[in-house]
């Protein structure tokens, strides 16, 4: 069972199907799955998705994450027992860094292979990631001077100033935005390194890339994002 973290309830599998057959009743165009989210549940969505025709799309599950000290799998394994979800398609590319073995035990420096071998494996089952990768540079940029990186953005005049409260894009005196926590942890270069490779291995292999920008999290301006997403693909190695 999961715990609704707005609720405080108790979300079983059987639960998470009937409130998928709920959405689909209702017309929703897919459904997508939050890092939150325990296996059992996770599967259970999956699954009801697949049967009432609703495209899937998903983060991975907390408990596959290889750097959660309470994860269900072995360090060697997450990767390969979430193949056997049937996951059709994941949010983001990063999503498969957190499901690789690490280089010598460095946090999230993946091993050329596992980088090979995951890509290899999500083109084999058919998957299609969304990309996000200027979202992923940009949290390092955060890390270093976000009030730098807000005062040199001329699109920043569009955003509601309810997103950018609300998404807590700016500094504070509580440390609003996290992303300026996130991107200052030693191990996040290395994150962002392999979150760089996978993108090329996975177009390689012939993975389906969909640019994506996750907006309107912080410094994801609407419009503006979707420039900067295929700017930063190029730039990462992938033909313009």
């Amino acid at each position: 069972m999961k715990i609704d973290p707005k609720t405080g309830k108790r979300v079983s599998p059987e639960e998470a199907k009937k409130l998928v057959a709920e959405m689909a009743a209702l017309g929703v165009d897919g459904i997508k799955a939050h890092v939150v989210l325990s296996s059992e549940v996770y599967l259970a969505i999956v699954e009801a998705a697949a049967q009432h025709n609703l495209p899937f799309d998903g983060h991975v599950p907390i408990d596959h994450n290889i750097r959660n000290s309470d994860r269900v799998c072995a360090e060697a394994d997450c990767w390969k027992d979430f193949r056997t979800m049937g996951v059709p398609a994941l949010t983001h590319v990063e999503e498969l860094v957190k499901m690789g073995e690490w280089s010598d035990g460095i946090k999230y420096l993946l091993t050329e292979e596992a980088i090979r071998q995951i890509a290899q494996d999500a083109a084999k089952d058919g998957m299609s990631v969304t990309t996000s990768v200027y979202l992923m540079r940009s949290i390092a940029a955060q890390a270093a001077d976000l009030e730098g990186l807000l005062a040199g953005m001329p699109e920043l005049k569009y955003v509601h100033p309810g997103v950018f409260d609300g998404m807590k894009w700016g500094p504070n005196e509580s440390g609003a935005n996290w992303y300026s926590e996130l991107g200052a942890y030693p191990w996040y270069p290395n994150y962002l390194a392999s979150i760089e490779k996978m993108l090329l291995a996975l177009n390689e292999s012939g993975v389906l890339l969909m640019s994506g920008t996750d907006v309107p999290m912080a410094v994801i301006v609407s419009g503006f994002s979707l420039h900067n997403e295929l700017a930063t693909m190029a730039d990462v190695g992938l033909s313009p």
